[in-house]
């Protein structure tokens, strides 16, 4: 990564140019990341290859940075100020410039290859780098939005998460790029305290939050909207005799989301830094508290910072009621897509109605979620219990307590809108 070349320039596209103008947090130890990235892009092995990838963790969308008078404050668990369209704009622009620019890439070849360099390995090495490059473009060109809509429509501050979802499963893991739906429903991103303890997750509350496997369908979900790379595909021969219909895969590491999560539900809302900013105004704060039970609590409940650890139940909004800009809500109930090979099968796989040749299109990842969980069950559930295994102090919690926790959770579904406060004087001044 360090070797990409931003377009036009002679520069790197890992700098701290490049995640400053994206707006993306800093790395706070250089030896965390590769080639100055930001804390959110480690680099990892991938265990089917060996190759070095760098690659998106919850902190991409769920952290912060306020800068005030010199001093910067990492907010972690907070929402992202990074643009996301644009981060990936240039980085399909970097990918092309060095695959087009024969200097570039020669740079670039060495600064991968050191010591193995030669014409071979170079040559081998941009075959790899031209496969890459495609389908990120690919990616790109699939979630693109039509001409007509102004260039910042999805821009620093918010995302349609769920439209590149949908078309992870529908476009990418079912292998037709025309089998998409325009990603026109951005929204500002969640804050992650609180999360792990909520009945439901995501803003229109459609993802049950049960464990054992509730949070880790949830972070896997995620990760196929950031590069999880799914893939359904009609099994082999040999195994359709046996009964099974499709291969799921992913690059999706189930452990590293399990222990993932287990950091998240340690996350508190962050408490106003008095050593570093203004004193509050204690009366302007009074009023505000007024106005809010007013006009605000009914919607969003206040849950005190002290019970931030304990389970709750998700205040839910109807959008109708609310009179907010439906949009989100309605593509991710009502956008369609072809199911192609799916056709005539349970969309959970073993429950659930059967596919129709073109039904709703969230159904198709969230089949490919459940695929990838039956696939590797052992592995799953050893990464769902990861997190009920950690206490709210980051510590590991006796059996019987974990036992005690599974018995009393309990699911919850609907489409609405969900929402609750804690502490959000670290939010984003953005529409959600």
């Amino acid at each position: 990564m360090s070797g990409w070349n931003r377009p036009t320039t002679s520069n790197c596209f890992a700098t701290a140019s490049t995640w400053n103008f994206c707006d993306t947090c800093p790395a706070r130890q250089a030896s965390v990341t590769p080639g100055d990235c930001p804390l959110a892009l480690p680099c990892t092995v991938t265990k089917k290859t060996g190759e070095n990838w760098v690659g998106m963790t919850c902190a991409a969308c769920h952290t912060s940075q306020i800068d005030y008078k010199g001093t910067k404050m990492l907010v972690e668990g907070a929402p992202t100020l990074a643009n996301f369209v644009l981060f990936f704009d240039r980085l399909v622009a970097a990918l092309n410039n060095t695959l087009q620019d024969d200097a570039k890439f020669e740079r670039f070849a060495r600064n991968v290859l050191g010591s193995k360099y030669s014409n071979s390995s170079s040559a081998s090495l941009k075959q790899r780098l031209q496969q890459v490059a495609l389908q990120t473009a690919q990616r790109q060109a699939v979630n693109a939005l039509p001409d007509d809509y102004p260039a910042d429509f999805t821009s620093y501050a918010r995302l349609d998460a769920f439209g590149n979802i949908q078309n992870a499963g529908t476009a990418f893991a079912l292998n037709d790029l025309s089998n998409k739906n325009t990603p026109t429903g951005p929204v500002s991103y969640p804050f992650l305290w609180g999360t792990h303890q909520s009945d439901v997750v995501q803003w229109n509350a459609s993802a049950p939050n049960t464990p054992i496997v509730g949070p880790l369908v949830r972070n896997i979900g995620e990760m196929v909207g950031v590069f999880g790379e799914l893939q359904i595909e009609e099994a082999p021969v040999w195994q359709r005799i046996w009964g099974k219909k499709f291969r799921y895969s992913s690059t999706v590491d189930m452990i590293g989301l399990g222990y993932l999560e287990s950091w998240v539900k340690t996350l508190r809302s962050p408490q106003w830094p008095v050593e570093y900013l203004p004193a509050i105004d204690t009366q302007k704060a009074a009023k505000g508290e007024l106005l809010y039970k007013q006009a605000c609590a009914s919607c969003h409940q206040l849950i005190p910072r002290e019970k931030e650890h304990l389970n709750y139940i998700a205040n839910q909004t109807l959008v109708s009621d609310l009179g907010t800009d439906p949009v989100t809500a309605n593509n991710a109930s009502c956008h369609m897509a072809k199911t192609l090979i799916l056709e005539g099968t349970k969309e959970r796989i073993l429950i659930g109605s059967k596919f129709q040749a073109v039904d709703n299109a969230i159904d198709v990842p969230v089949n490919g979620v459940v695929g990838l969980v039956l696939k590797d069950l052992p592995t799953a559930l050893k990464a769902g219990n990861i997190p009920e295994r950690t206490g709210t102090d980051g510590q590991k919690i006796s059996v019987v307590k974990e036992l005690e926790n599974l018995s009393s959770a309990s699911p919850s579904f609907g489409w609405a809108v969900v929402s609750s406060i804690r502490s959000m004087w670290a939010m984003s001044p953005h529409k959600g």
